[in-house]
């Protein structure tokens, strides 16, 4: 019974060791990199193609990784790469809906206590300011890595280091 038990456990434990693959954008002649690992999201866009694809990848071959379970793409077709400035997208939120609470506050004050104008003019221009800065950081939420002569992509095989 404890060689059966021992024999399923060698088995199962076989199972898990599964080849790691990273799909890498990398500038030409810089350390810095991104790292995809299967699971990972990506945004990209095909040549001759005005749609910027987005999804999960699925599965990373030797050149080619698989989106969503349903499109196959070869490393060499992609034109750009797009990843998400998550302190761009975040502070610009954050002014939008900061600039819009102080209108708020403000004319709810002046409610409170019959002003005259309710929203007083260095009141407007503050926000309008924060919610104009946040529109405006939107633009910058999002970079483009061009793939040519400064940003390659490649596959990181690990499973060929066992070999």
């Amino acid at each position: 019974m404890s060689k059966k038990l021992l024999v399923i456990i060698f088995l199962l434990m076989g199972t898990g060791t599964i080849a790691q693959q990273y799909l890498i954008l990398q500038k030409q002649g810089g350390i810095k990199n991104y790292k995809y690992r299967t699971g990972d999201q990506i945004m990209f866009s095909l040549p001759g193609n005005e749609n910027v694809f987005s999804g999960e990848l699925t599965l990373i071959g030797d050149s080619t990784f698989v989106l969503d379970n349903t499109l196959e793409i070869n490393i060499k077709a992609v034109q750009s790469i797009y990843r998400t400035r998550h302190f761009f997208r975040w502070f610009s939120k954050v002014l939008v809906m900061a600039g819009v609470v102080y209108i708020g506050v403000e004319a709810v004050n002046g409610v409170i206590n019959n002003d005259s104008p309710m929203i007083s003019k260095q009141t407007a221009i503050a926000a309008s300011v924060m919610v104009g800065t946040g529109l405006i950081l939107n633009v910058f939420k999002t970079r483009k890595f061009k793939i040519g002569d400064k940003y390659h992509l490649k596959i990181l095989n690990f499973d060929t280091l066992n070999e």
